[in-house]
Parts: C-alpha cells; structure tokens; sequence
C-alpha cells in the first residue's frame, strides 16, 4: 500500500489549488476547497434536511426543538428554507 501523503499534490505547484490539501478549484476559487473551508470554519457546516434529506449551511436551515421541557441539553431538528415553506 502506498501512503497517501506521498502523492498529495502541493499547492504552491498550482495557484488554483486549495491551500491546504492540494485539490484543484478553479481559478476564481476561494483559496480553500468547500471540505477544508468547513473544517477550519471558514464556512458554515452542512447539515441534513429532516424532510427531503438534501443538505445545506445550517444558516439557511430552521431548526426545531423537539426536546422535552425538561431536557437540559434540547434537541433540534433541521429543516431546509424549501420543506419549511410547504
């Protein structure tokens, strides 16, 4: 098995790369991919619609608390702009 870092490209080699893993995104392209742009929190996180299924950045979701009165630590269900409108 090879590792995977051996054949991780270097993105100073492509200035339409993401700065930290090296995919290429164009060159009108944010300087992160949307994967390393999420995990440094540069955008928002996906989150999965509990009707349709789709995803989208939790700010454009409605989230529910459907915890009891009593729960110390709510839980919420998200909803897209989409179902939450039908």
């Amino acid at each position: 098995m090879s590792d995977p870092e051996l054949h991780r490209r270097d993105p100073a080699d492509d200035p339409a790369a993401c700065s930290l893993c090296g995919v290429h995104i164009g060159a009108f392209g944010d300087e992160y991919c949307e994967g390393c742009a999420r995990d440094i929190g540069a955008k928002p996180p996906l989150r999965r619609c509990e009707q349709c299924g789709d995803r989208y950045p939790e700010p454009r979701m409605e989230a529910f608390d459907v915890s009891p009165d009593e729960e110390y630590y709510p839980e919420f269900v998200h909803v897209c702009q989409r179902c939450y409108d039908e």
